[in-house]
């Protein structure tokens, strides 16, 4: 810079840095189930991170994590600040699938006898049963009082399992 005043002039030179952006990449491991661990994620080390989403979510950790609930679901923004005070912002959207609810019936039976146990759930999936049956309901026969086990996995690859107790009565 050159500034001339009444024949006389001064000069001066600066020098002006021109920082880059940094670059913000939010992310997560959604979709998990209800119950299960949330981990939102962004792709560099800054100076610092806010976080901010759905029901007044804030966090200033890099890649913040928490069980999920169902009330997790929608869009998680960060906003990175570098060393040089330069900030960037990315969007990442959580979805949080419910976990299905199972139950199972109690039977008393005779000796010898057969009892139908039945799953309840609330969603569709498939079933596996602790004697390795498959089906929403099995038959079984057992010899002495037996607790079976049944495992859920919905269709959204969320899982639940449930018990059922046969009991046995000697016949008279």
């Amino acid at each position: 810079v050159t500034a001339t005043l009444a024949g006389c002039s001064a000069s001066n030179t600066t020098t002006v840095t021109v920082n880059n952006l940094p670059i913000a990449l939010a992310g997560n491991n959604s979709p998990v189930c209800d119950g299960d661990l949330l981990a939102l994620s962004t792709n560099e080390e800054m100076a610092s991170y806010q976080w901010s989403g759905p029901n007044g979510f804030n966090n200033t950790t890099q890649n913040p994590t928490f069980i999920a609930d169902i009330n997790a679901v929608g869009t998680y923004t960060v906003t990175i600040t570098d060393n040089n005070n330069c900030t960037a912002t990315s969007n990442t959207v959580v979805t949080v699938n419910a976990t299905p609810t199972v139950s199972i019936n109690n039977e008393t039976i005779c000796d010898s006898k057969s009892a139908l146990l039945i799953a309840t759930v609330n969603t569709s999936g498939t079933f596996v049963w602790s004697d390795m049956q498959t089906g929403a309901s099995i038959s079984v026969t057992p010899s002495a009082t037996t607790t079976y086990t049944v495992s859920f996995t919905g269709n959204n690859a969320c899982t639940a399992t449930a018990e059922g107790i046969v009991s046995v009565n000697e016949n008279p």
